[in-house]
């Protein structure tokens, strides 16, 4: 019984050096030698009547960007070790697929899980429409998301959040770090990261004066959210 008690009390230790160690080898990119893996992807089209954008990113650095008008553009840049011949013959190979179902836009990258591995480093830059709701499922890395005037949900396993929308359109932010730390600011009072526990950290605002909702999920890592003025 004592055994079994004294795991029981460094689970959570234990789970976190799991989780930093995975995400270290996903999300570790190339050396200095490292250099573009072929030409970069893009793929384009038309978000009208959608009512939710979906996007699933394995692994990699990505920028998403809230413009006006109604289409979503997204390009991504694979460079990968020289010696890694591996890496070179999947990039050649990888695109980014556009997906409509049931009102709802999916993309990702072909082979996705191929590209969580070490060696190389996925580059993504997207631009999506800023009114309509958007969903980002990722595994490790770093995410940033600015300008969008709707509903924002994230779950990622490890890495960085960092998230910039106006104000007058947020109605709440729910941010979770299970290890790690997370931040509001441009809220006002009560809008302040509040830490649990020994480890992780929530922030939660529900006095936002606009319609839409910040919801983010995430394993490890940091969150940073800031709600600036028009």
């Amino acid at each position: 019984m004592k055994s079994h008690q004294h795991l029981n009390r460094f689970a959570p230790w234990l789970a976190l050096l799991a989780i930093t160690s995975l995400a270290g080898c996903a999300s570790q990119g190339p050396p200095e030698y490292g250099s573009p893996a072929g030409p970069e992807k893009s793929t384009s089209g038309s978000a009208k009547g959608v009512r939710e954008i979906v996007i699933e990113i394995p692994v990699g650095s990505v920028s998403v960007t809230a413009t006006s008008g109604s289409s979503v553009s997204a390009s991504l840049e694979v460079r990968c070790d020289e010696r890694k011949k591996s890496c070179l013959r999947l990039a050649e190979s990888v695109f980014l697929r556009q997906q409509i179902f049931e009102d709802r836009m999916f993309l990702r990258p072909s082979n996705q899980s191929k590209f969580a591995f070490r060696n190389s480093q996925s580059d993504y830059a997207i631009e999506v429409p800023e009114n309509t709701p958007v969903r980002i499922i990722m595994g490790y890395g770093s995410l940033n998301v600015k300008g969008l005037r709707s509903d924002l949900t994230i779950d990622m396993s490890a890495g960085e959040v960092s998230v910039q929308a106006p104000l007058s359109e947020i109605r709440r932010v729910w941010a979770d770090a299970n290890f790690g730390d997370a931040s509001l600011s441009g809220g006002g009072p009560g809008s302040q990261g509040e830490r649990r526990l020994l480890v992780g950290a929530e922030a939660d605002w529900r006095d936002g004066p606009g319609q839409h909702d910040i919801v983010i999920d995430l394993n490890a890592g940091d969150i940073s959210v800031s709600l600036t003025s028009d």
